[in-house]
Parts: C-alpha cells; sequence; structure tokens
C-alpha cells in the first residue's frame, strides 16, 4: 500500500517473473479479522516488474498513539484468467496516518502531538523473529512511562548486522508507539 490521498488508496505490488496473461488481484482488507473491504485489479500489466492500482477508499479509519487498534491487514490473490489462484501473498498490517510539520510543531492526523522519545537497541542486538513478547513487553513500558516516539539505533546495515525489524514496528505500532530508523551517514 503506497497511499491514500483524499478518498482513494494505491495498491504497489513487485513480481518476480511475469504472472501469466489475463492475471488480476483480489485484495481483501481485514479489521481486527473481518473483512470490510474488498479490491480487485483490472488485468495485470507490468511496469518495470511492479504493478500499481488505485480504488476507492472514503472512510479509513487513522491510527494514532490513542488508536493503535486501528490497523488494517491486507491479503493479496493472485488469480489466472478464469480465476483459479495461482498465489497468495503474506498478509501484510498497515495503518493510515499523516505526520507533518508546521512550523515548530509537529503534527500527527492534523493534530499537534508532543514527542516523547527513547532510542532502541532491539532491532540491532536481537530480541529474537520469534519473540515478539520482547517487544510487546518493552513498547508495553515505554507507553506506560509517557513515551510516544521510538528510534532504533542501526548505523551499520551490514547483512546480519541488522534483523527483525517488522516484529519491531508491528508490536509498537500495536501499542501505540511511533517508530523511526537512522540512517547510516555515508562517508566519501
Amino acid at each position: 500500500i503506497t497511499s491514500v490521498s483524499g478518498k482513494t488508496i494505491t495498491f504497489d505490488l513487485g513480481f518476480h517473473g511475469t504472472p501469466p496473461r489475463g492475471s488480476t488481484l483480489d485484495l481483501l482488507i481485514q479489521e481486527q479479522g473481518k473483512i470490510i473491504k474488498q479490491f480487485r485489479s483490472g488485468r495485470i500489466a507490468l511496469k518495470n516488474g511492479r504493478f500499481q492500482f488505485t480504488n476507492s477508499w472514503t472512510d479509513p479509519k487513522l491510527w494514532d498513539t490513542e488508536h493503535p487498534e486501528h490497523l488494517y491487514t491486507a491479503i493479496a490473490t493472485l488469480k489466472d484468467a478464469s480465476g483459479k489462484t495461482i498465489d497468495v501473498l503474506y498478509p501484510e498490517e498497515f495503518g493510515f496516518r499523516e505526520f507533518s510539520i508546521h512550523g515548530r510543531d509537529f503534527l500527527l492526523n492534523g493534530k499537534t502531538i508532543r514527542l516523547q522519545i527513547t532510542p532502541s537497541l532491539f532491532p540491532k542486538y536481537g530480541a529474537g523473529p520469534n519473540i515478539p513478547e520482547n517487544f510487546r513487553r518493552n513498547a508495553e513500558l515505554m507507553h506506560r512511562y509517557g513515551i510516544n516516539f521510538c528510534y532504533a539505533l542501526n548505523y551499520d546495515f551490514s547483512p546480519g548486522e541488522v534483523c527483525y525489524q517488522d516484529t519491531f514496528y508491528r508490536e509498537y505500532s500495536k501499542n501505540g508507539i511511533l517508530t523511526a530508523l537512522t540512517l547510516p551517514n555515508p562517508v566519501f
């Protein structure tokens, strides 16, 4: 999902290889396990290995630090021209939010937010890919102490140096914590 603007949502999917002629995508959007939206693309026409399509969505709930339950799950299904399922992608969790700066104020979904910030070394030093409760416990503790923003201290992106980012972002979002990833500064 690349964007929601006004009353539309755009999906952007990458492909390895070319899907069969006449293939389409079905996208189911779930909220707390219940299907709330269903989208179907037209025939897939790849551009540089990617396919985008836009649909109407007039009323998405916006995620914020006070409403972390406003998360959705998208499930994309690739179908051939006859409607037979070819492949189903892993579910992707997402939320809608808009973060902006107006003068000296930070705005989340158009409302001023005061950021209470702390760093986290979890993504670098490994809470483990199958141990989301470590992230959950840490996010719950931060939330209890009024911290609403956490940045991951990752300055080295060599293979094997940074791990388990998805669980970090997912568990912190579920607990109303904004997250950011620090990027390395190139040395010339």
